[in-house]
């Protein structure tokens, strides 16, 4: 069992999906003990529907902003606007 672990360190896991990942994980385990866990898989999909609202869509146009440089139309004051404040 242990060589056929190693030998899963050289693959390329970059090329399959994770939700393969959760469904193997979910299916592995008696649904009560699951539930009883709070051990659900959830998607990537799933979870960009809650993070891009919180921070992700912010995240991104103070990047883009950056990105744009003063020489490109964006500015210090409105990168530092889009920022909260710690009060």
């Amino acid at each position: 069992m242990r060589e056929a672990l190693l030998k899963c360190c050289d693959f390329d896991w970059s090329k399959i999906s994770p939700a393969i990942f959760g469904s193997l994980f979910q299916g592995v385990m008696e649904p009560a003990e699951r539930r009883a866990l709070g051990a659900h898989y959830t998607s990537e999909e799933n979870i960009l529907k809650l993070i891009r609202p919180l921070f992700l869509d912010a995240l991104r146009a103070e990047f883009a902003a950056i990105k744009s440089g003063p020489e490109r139309g964006g500015s210090r004051s409105s990168r530092n606007s889009m920022r909260k404040s710690p009060n």
